[in-house]
């Protein structure tokens, strides 16, 4: 008896998980296949309320951080494709206003390059630096500085191979990293 019952609540909590919903190709949203209808990606929220306009940039710079701040604190709780996915539209939708896309592009370095930063992750700074790369927002001269930081991103990140130096120790005595 505890054994069917046991099985039965297995099977129902795994028909209402919605990870495995298929996903739009175009927006990455996930797609509600029993009405047909697209489920929008929960971290697009924090732009709902944005125009994207030069005049709220300037008026409201401290609210927008804070949006950018909150939407980056909920990157752990999402798969790398719907982080991904709301990280091209966000540089799509702030790609119409100059000052804007710089003011969107300098806190995401910000904080999640700075090396002095709280929420620095260099690996959802390898994602952001991706949708820079994929976007029409920016030239073919910035999409070249940004491939060489996504180059010095992927380097010495947990599980690759250390970059090779040169050291002298205590007793000047020069050493190579790939020694060690």
């Amino acid at each position: 008896y505890y054994v069917s019952l046991f099985s039965m609540l297995v099977l129902l909590s795994c028909g209402t998980n919605t990870t495995n919903q298929p996903k739009s190709k175009e927006t990455g949203e996930r797609v509600d296949t029993t009405n047909a209808t697209i489920v929008e990606n929960p971290l697009d929220q924090y732009w709902k309320k944005y125009t994207f306009s030069v005049n709220e940039v300037q008026q409201y710079p401290a609210e927008i951080e804070q949006s950018l701040v909150d939407y980056l604190a909920e990157f752990p709780n999402y798969s790398f494709e719907e982080v991904d996915a709301s990280l091209k539209r966000l540089i799509h939708k702030t790609g119409a206003n100059p000052e804007y896309f710089s003011f969107v592009k300098e806190k995401l370095s910000l904080y999640l390059y700075d090396p002095n930063s709280p929420m620095r992750n260099d690996i959802y700074y390898e994602h952001v630096l991706n949708a820079y790369l994929l976007s029409d927002e920016i030239t073919e001269l910035d999409k070249q500085r940004e491939q060489l930081i996504l180059d010095l991103v992927k380097k010495n990140q947990v599980g690759s191979t250390a970059a090779n130096f040169e050291f002298t120790d205590n007793s000047n005595r020069k050493h190579q990293m790939k020694d060690f």
